[in-house]
């Protein structure tokens, strides 16, 4: 684990906090693939501190930032909540996982699909979508669900990029009702008509969510396995 340094932290809705990380030395952070996530801990040793978060900078920025869910009772998030800027964190400097844009080159319609803090990853996803050239023929649409309206982190930030023509974004609220549909992101699923020839659906977030989803594109013909058209994180 690397040392890092707290930079900024703060709230985000009503169970959220955004954390911003860098080097004390003021050095630039390890690149990373937009999507990919690592682990902060509170300490260099001990794995009952650390837990996996997803970076969810835009790349280019000198820091790494999260969006974290701060758990009624949980260890490292409680904790991490506790920070302030200049405290010490530790971080893992080797990101990891499967939740890239470079898995689904061949398919002309992606879709982004998260509840929660699980909006986080698709941040830098969909600025790498509206920046890539090799994204430039293809068709982004992005689901984002809460609870309520001001849990649907980085909003604002989606509704002005997506503004610009770069992508379809919508979002959902199941226990508000407000400028956002009323419902659960599943519900977008049920009436949709999907090609699995050409679309490929990416999901983060609440594990029922992720699951009920797969469910739903299965029965309409997509595929699941290692290597398939449903993508999804698998260090919940």
């Amino acid at each position: 684990m690397n040392q890092g340094i707290v930079l900024e932290i703060a709230n985000s809705g009503k169970t959220g906090i955004i954390l911003r990380v860098g080097n004390p030395d003021n050095s630039a952070m390890p690149n990373f693939i937009p999507g990919q996530y690592t682990a902060l801990g509170l300490e260099s040793e001990g794995v009952e501190s650390t837990r996996a978060y997803s970076i969810c900078s835009l790349p280019g920025e000198p820091f790494w930032e999260f969006l974290i869910t701060v758990v009624q009772g949980g260890k490292v998030s409680s904790s991490l909540a506790k920070l302030r800027p200049g405290d010490t964190i530790f971080y893992k400097p080797t990101p990891k996982g499967n939740l890239i844009l470079q898995r689904s080159k061949d398919y002309k319609n992606l879709i982004f699909v998260a509840t929660g803090s699980g909006i986080g990853p698709f941040r830098p996803m969909s600025y790498q979508f509206v920046s890539d050239d090799d994204f430039r023929e293809k068709k982004l649409i992005v689901l984002q669900g809460a609870r309520f309206f001001s849990d649907l982190h980085y909003r604002e930030w989606f509704e002005e990029t997506a503004s610009k023509g770069g992508f379809d974004y919508i979002t959902y609220t199941s226990r508000e009702h407000s400028s956002s549909r009323f419902g659960r992101v599943t519900d977008w699923f049920k009436n949709a008509e999907l090609d699995p020839s050409a679309t490929a659906v990416y999901l983060c977030g609440n594990p029922d969510m992720v699951n009920e989803i797969k469910e739903i594109l299965v029965s309409k013909g997509f595929d699941s396995s290692k290597g398939g058209n449903i993508i999804t994180e698998s260090y919940w």
